[in-house]
């Protein structure tokens, strides 16, 4: 069962995180940690890269191959996978591309840079402790 009311939370993640951009709900996780524990949750968020690098690669290695459902298949992964782990930035942009009538070659690339940003701001299992 998973909370979603507002954590006041102070410092479960380690203070290295403070110092860098940290585009993950450190609210969201630490609800997600309470619920599931320490082990699912590690395992929760390489999941979640795992899919994000997958998603990246799929949108670099075949675009001409990806037609306007398989693109807003992918959107539709990263909208609710990213709104699951607080990480609104990808959630906000994802969802709003969906909701275009033409997804332009300038969106993908877009699209796929935050995605780069989402996976270069993953916390570390070190500093999810």
């Amino acid at each position: 069962t998973f909370r979603f009311a507002k954590c006041e939370c102070t410092s479960i993640l380690n203070t290295r995180m403070s110092r860098r951009k940290f585009v993950f709900s450190r609210d969201v996780l630490t609800l997600l940690r309470e619920d599931v524990g320490d082990e699912v949750l590690e395992h929760l968020l390489t999941l979640y890269r795992d899919e994000l690098t997958e998603q990246h690669d799929t949108l670099t290695t075949y675009p001409d191959r990806l037609d306007s459902k398989g693109v807003r298949d992918i959107l539709h992964i990263l909208k609710n996978t990213s709104q699951l782990y607080g990480v609104t930035s990808l959630q906000i942009f994802t969802s709003d591309l969906y909701q275009k009538n033409l997804i332009e070659p300038a969106d993908i690339e877009a699209l796929k840079k935050n995605i780069r940003d989402t996976l270069a701001a993953f916390p570390s299992n070190q500093e999810l402790e």
